[in-house]
């Protein structure tokens, strides 16, 4: 089928590249340029849309290429071409989930869920879409008495559907926050202020991080959503690096311009739980290791002494993986020196008051004491696999306690979570495979535990399929 502004096929995204040249991409192209670090500047996103485009284009890069069986980025952009259809296969139309407009509701358009119910508002510009600012210091609001181009609907349903939290009932905000008022912050370590250099060196650290490879459903806007409470989904039963949608949105086009339809979700996408404290997997926030929350900045953004606490208080925060040094940057550290690259937006009841961003040296000393600290391959390895083992239990004990892996049950939802990551533990011995330790822990579920359903041997049987099915 042909799609008016198929980001697969049409170039929508102007960019200046590494030698000087405004170029208009489309999406492959995108990523074939920034995993090599190629492109100098997004030309047309605002600043505060800049780091959502980063995370987007390195999340979706890894779990294109993780899906291919790919350890490094591909450089053909038709071979990313191909990775991004493969990735939405099982749509109808492939091409339906990259396309900014689709008059299809119950097709998924670009971060646009699939939804049943047709939006009644009718919004004229990206900016009524987009995270409101309410700072002097951001660009004025677009003029709208002019068609706003395709790029800005792009980073507009970037920033929102990625980094939106709470503004009023029916508006919920992304799982990868540490509440409805709190920040999705960006920290990581970078040689460069350039964005796809930082792009580059993110997507690749991840790729070789084993903990973050999954089959579950990483592109949520593929998956259909009509904002009711028992649609919302569990974070144990999606990709850890999965990128989101924070509200349900469709654009339209009347005559090639585009306008937006927003309606109101009665939850948030992703349920929030006490297990995850408002986030999945970020590889780009800092935890507190008190409340094990997402860093949530201030109005005050990212002072000397929260930076400084940031790089030199292991007792105080969990650095992300991106905000570490790997070998090779410990061992050149002398020429090819690191810096803090931080940014996140302030938030407060009912309304946004700034964004903040920090770009600072490092010191040698302090990055020879952030690796001294960080994880083995092979510990980082032996983590990823009891990850994978803990999220396939609690999906095998869910449909053995809710009697079937057909129903739903919030009770067997709830004790689930209570009960198997405790017998998980419980279980562990230091050399024992991570598969072993769930399977062991599924039939202690088994023995202990009756199902809602009479069937205990028809339960168990499901519950015992399910759970190979995720080991493997």
């Amino acid at each position: 089928m042909n799609h008016p502004n198929n980001l697969l096929t049409d170039p929508v995204l102007p960019v200046r590249d590494t030698l000087g040249r405004k170029r208009v991409l489309t999406l492959p192209q995108t990523l074939a340029l920034a995993t090599e670090g190629r492109i100098a500047s997004f030309i047309t996103a605002r600043r505060h849309q800049r780091h959502p485009l980063k995370a987007f284009l390195a999340q979706l890069a890894v779990i294109g290429c993780q899906r291919a069986g790919l350890t490094a980025p591909p450089r053909s952009p038709g071979r990313w071409q191909k990775l991004l259809r493969d990735l939405t296969s099982e749509s109808k139309d492939p091409d339906a989930p990259w396309t900014l407009v689709s008059p299809d509701l119950d097709q998924p358009a670009f971060l646009q869920p699939p939804t049943d119910q047709t939006p009644t508002r009718n919004l004229p510009s990206p900016d009524d879409i987009d995270i409101p600012i309410h700072s002097r210091q951001f660009e004025p609001r677009r003029r709208t008495d002019r068609p706003a181009p395709p790029d800005a609907w792009i980073y507009a349903l970037i920033s929102i559907q990625t980094h939106g939290g709470f503004l009023g009932t029916g508006n919920h905000g992304i799982a990868r926050m540490g509440g409805g008022f709190g920040s999705r912050p960006h920290v990581a370590l970078t040689t460069s202020p350039i964005l796809s250099e930082q792009i580059e060196r993110d997507a690749r650290i991840l790729l070789a991080d084993g903990r973050h490879s999954s089959s579950d459903p990483a592109l949520l806007w593929t998956v259909p959503w009509n904002g009711n409470k028992s649609e919302s989904l569990e974070p144990n039963s999606v990709h850890p690096l999965c990128i989101e949608v924070a509200r349900i949105i469709r654009l339209r086009a009347d005559e090639n311009v585009i306008s937006a339809c927003p309606r109101p979700a009665a939850s948030p996408r992703i349920e929030r739980t006490s297990e995850i404290s408002g986030s999945i997997t970020d590889p780009w926030a800092p935890k507190s290791k008190r409340t094990g929350s997402p860093l949530t900045v201030d109005s005050a953004g990212f002072s000397r002494g929260l930076i400084d606490s940031l790089l030199t208080r292991p007792d105080v925060w969990d650095l992300p993986i991106l905000a570490l040094p790997t070998n090779e940057e410990v061992e050149n550290i002398e020429d090819s020196p690191l810096y803090l690259s931080a940014s996140a937006l302030s938030r407060g009841r009912g309304r946004t008051s700034g964004y903040h961003e920090a770009y600072a040296p490092v010191p040698a000393s302090v990055i020879t004491s952030l690796r001294s600290d960080r994880p083995t391959p092979e510990s980082m390895r032996i983590s990823g696999e009891h990850s994978r083992a803990l999220r396939s239990l609690r999906t095998a004990a869910v449909a053995y306690l809710a009697g079937g892996m057909n129903r739903q049950s919030d009770a067997a939802k709830k004790l689930a979570s209570e009960i198997a990551p405790r017998i998980y533990d419980a279980g562990r011995s230091p050399g024992v495979p991570a598969a072993h330790s769930a399977r062991q822990a599924l039939e202690h579920i088994i023995e202990t535990h009756a199902p809602a359903a009479l069937d205990r041997h028809g339960s168990a049987a499901i519950a015992r399929s399910l759970l190979e099915a995720g080991l493997h």
